[in-house]
């Protein structure tokens, strides 16, 4: 099957950094500015919204990314 992502799609007042509307699925990319109390905060608001219009939100850090993207597409191709 094939899905189709868009990059810095706006979902409601959030741009995901992607979704594939066929699936209802945010990948999001965390860099640093995620860890703090306030990213936080936001990330939880926003997982909120996304949920209560019925997408699914992964999320994977800017490491997981550089050290284990073999890991990552495993995590994706699951979801998928």
């Amino acid at each position: 099957m094939e899905y189709k992502f868009y990059r810095q799609y706006g979902i409601g007042e959030y741009i995901a950094d992607f979704y594939c509307p066929k699936q209802r699925l945010v990948i999001e990319i965390d860099g640093g500015q995620h860890h703090t109390d306030d990213g936080r905060k936001y990330d939880d608001t926003r997982q909120k919204y996304m949920s209560s219009v019925g997408i699914k939100t992964i999320r994977f850090s800017n490491r997981d990314i550089l050290e284990n993207i073999e890991g990552v597409l495993a995590e994706i191709t699951k979801e998928l």
